[in-house]
């Protein structure tokens, strides 16, 4: 469904942009602060691995050396290893996917990614941010979404307009401390606490009142004030957790996905405060899926709003929801991630669950072809630190360092230089 919407949107971006080409590119609204100081390298999570993302098809790694590795779909050239493949030839395998896990290469080619203190994934772009605040981002760039203030894709070795094959460096850009992205747009907040989003932004989900597209960093002025702890991009929308315990949500509301109550086809384009539904207090968790939203509360309880189509909500139906409702019978949570149509979460026992769609590529890893309306256990994983979930398949980080994949891997997703299957429980990837 994600992919016609985004050839209509497409189509209408076209027609508006050619009546206005030049409200698309912004500037960011506030003096730029450089910064001067690192940021503190993360502790890994298990053995050398800090942190894993995944985007359209593929997963990212990072490494406690600072080295960004990614496997799976190349179109855009979103694996950062020089060779991107043209939006026209998915469905094909071609010699730029990666079937295992691969270096993310320099600016311009030179060398590798390095300094790297956190990364994100999104539809067909990545991101990371190195330990001086800066940031780097690299694949497509059709909406602006890589910030670099055009959506020219840059000169490929083929020829080809197709991605960015290259981390390249924000201009004007720096102290930031966060970043994250979904879909077909990007955010980041820094160090003085804003706020800042680039990237598509048909229905608001760029938070700045507009439904312009920003090629550069904007800032969201109306959360200046507020205190974030942290921000989740979704398909369309976003979050903001804030440091009262409360969420802020904006951009597409088609199935209730803003969380305020409503319905509405036009978009939310200043945030809004999700509904507190009686039970849900104290968030100390967000994730956002393609159209839902997720909620992790202190007490391990977890609540969803939004799409619900595949029982992605898991309270049992499949009614779309624009306030929070808990998940049926689940507790003990501690990690809480979102798929395109699907969540995993990490329980304190250091077991996996997951729920929603399952019956095309197996991401709820049981070994079935069975959509779950709630909460069902991943086969064969134990002693779990970490989870993603995202588009069709999903990823965990053992305690010993290992990595797991289960779903989707059409594109070599679970990097042990297979493509082409689905796997519906966990298999290894192939570290090298």
């Amino acid at each position: 469904m994600k992919k016609i919407l985004f050839l209509c949107a497409v189509a209408a971006l076209f027609a508006a942009c050619k009546k206005g080409a030049k409200t698309t590119d912004a500037t960011p609204t506030t003096a730029l602060i450089t910064a001067t100081t690192l940021l503190p390298a993360p502790t890994p999570a298990a053995g050398n691995i800090v942190e894993v993302w995944g985007g359209g098809a593929e997963f990212i790694a990072l490494r406690s050396d600072g080295t960004v590795w990614d496997w799976g779909l190349d179109d855009s050239g979103k694996l950062g290893n020089g060779l991107s493949t043209p939006w026209s030839a998915i469905g094909t395998d071609p010699p730029s996917d990666s079937h295992i896990p691969f270096q993310v290469l320099g600016p311009g080619g030179t060398g590798h990614l390095d300094s790297i203190v956190a990364i994100a994934g999104a539809e067909r772009h990545n991101i990371a941010l190195k330990n001086d605040g800066t940031v780097w981002t690299w694949g497509n760039n059709n909406f602006g979404m890589l910030g670099l203030g055009t959506t020219t894709d840059g000169v490929l070795p083929r020829g080809v307009n197709d991605g960015i094959d290259f981390p390249s460096q924000i201009p004007n850009f720096s102290s930031v401390i966060e970043i994250n992205a979904r879909g077909y747009h990007t955010m980041a907040k820094k160090s003085d606490g804003t706020i800042w989003t680039w990237g598509w932004n048909a229905w608001g989900q760029l938070g700045d009142g507009t439904n312009s597209n920003r090629w550069s960093p904007t800032q969201v002025t109306s959360l200046a004030g507020q205190t974030i702890d942290y921000i989740a991009g979704g398909g369309d929308f976003c979050m903001a957790l804030l440091s009262n315990h409360t969420v802020m949500s904006w951009g597409r509301n088609d199935f209730g996905e803003v969380g305020n109550g409503t319905f509405n086809t036009i978009g939310q384009f200043l945030p809004t405060p999700v509904v507190q539904t009686t039970g849900l207090t104290n968030i100390k968790a967000i994730a956002a899926g393609w159209s839902f939203a997720v909620a992790l509360s202190a007490d391990g309880t977890v609540w969803t709003w939004g799409l619900n189509e595949y029982g992605q909500l898991g309270d049992g139906t499949t009614t779309n929801r624009n306030q929070p409702v808990q998940v049926q019978g689940l507790s003990n949570v501690i990690q809480v991630s979102a798929g395109d149509q699907h969540i995993a979460v990490l329980k304190s026992d250091g077991t996996v669950w997951a729920w929603g769609w399952n019956a095309l590529y197996g991401q709820i890893g049981d070994g079935t072809a069975i959509d779950r309306y709630t909460p069902v256990q991943v086969s064969g994983l134990s002693n779990i630190v970490q989870v993603r979930a995202r588009d069709y398949q999903n990823l965990a980080v053992k305690a010993d360092g290992t990595l797991w994949e289960w779903g989707s891997n059409a594109d070599g997703q679970a990097g042990n230089g297979t493509f082409g299957n689905v796997n519906r429980t966990p298999v290894q990837v192939n570290w090298h």
